[in-house]
């Protein structure tokens, strides 16, 4: 379990459970984990999440089928003992996606047992839930969903940074240095000419000048983007090539 605070007042519960794969092992888990929350007088959880190596509906496996009984009516008193409840499928009643997949016996399993239960009280505050596959590999799809309790600071996009990358990018700096030079040269100019300062003057050459260096480097940096890509397909190309090579497969083998 993990307690994670904002601010002073605004604090979140969170316990990750890994069930086990064993459907008669469920209520003793479950009795076990209830007898050690109170036990520590752990607070009420605001998240239980994790992998529960069940489903509670017909419509979260592939065949359909429900799960033993017992277990399904196991985890439902936990539900009603915590307050919480499968905030996904409350929100998405018909949808169909899994989170699990796994070949055995010749035959397709598919399942979501990968949930995220929330408490009534931290409901209101999520929002952007996904389904998605890991960034490492697994069997397992991730699920996630953003929290944003009410006492949290707003957080809005923040300062646009140049890239580290950028800073020794040769064009880049040719094109800052040309209009850097023509900010100069337009400032000189008014000083020299007296321009009426309600007409021209430096700060508004210096807000042009400032505003336009982000997006040349915004450009340049689109453009290395691009270039970097293209590196890589083309070596995932070769690659590809290599190994349906079937000479070189061979040589490979045979080493």
């Amino acid at each position: 379990m993990l307690k994670i605070r904002w601010l002073k007042t605004c604090t979140a519960a969170i316990l990750n459970i890994y069930a086990p794969n064993e459907w008669n092992q469920h209520p003793i888990f479950w009795a076990r984990t209830l007898t050690k929350r109170q036990s520590k007088s752990l607070p009420i959880l605001d998240f239980t999440l994790g992998d529960f190596n069940m489903t509670e509906d017909t419509i979260d496996r592939m065949l359909p089928k429900l799960d033993d009984e017992i277990t399904i009516a196991t985890l439902r008193d936990v539900q009603h003992k915590w307050d919480i409840r499968d905030m996904w499928r409350w929100a998405n009643p018909t949808e169909s996606v899994f989170t699990y997949r796994a070949q055995m016996h010749n035959e397709r399993i598919q399942a979501r047992l990968d949930c995220i239960y929330i408490s009534k009280k931290a409901e209101p505050f999520t929002f952007d839930w996904e389904i998605k596959e890991s960034p490492i590999p697994t069997n397992h799809a991730m699920v996630s969903v953003r929290y944003a309790p009410q006492e949290a600071p707003y957080i809005g996009k923040g300062c646009w940074m140049l890239l580290l990358s950028l800073l020794h990018n040769e064009k880049l700096l040719e094109r800052v240095t040309e209009r850097g030079t023509k900010f100069m040269a337009d400032a000189t100019r008014d000083q020299i000419k007296q321009i009426d300062r309600w007409i021209a003057n430096i700060q508004t050459h210096w807000e042009t000048y400032s505003k336009s260096i982000p997006k040349i480097a915004k450009e340049i940096a689109k453009e290395c983007y691009h270039k970097v890509m293209s590196r890589i397909k083309a070596i995932e190309r070769d690659l590809k090539e290599t190994n349906n090579d079937p000479e070189i497969s061979t040589n490979r083998d045979k080493q």
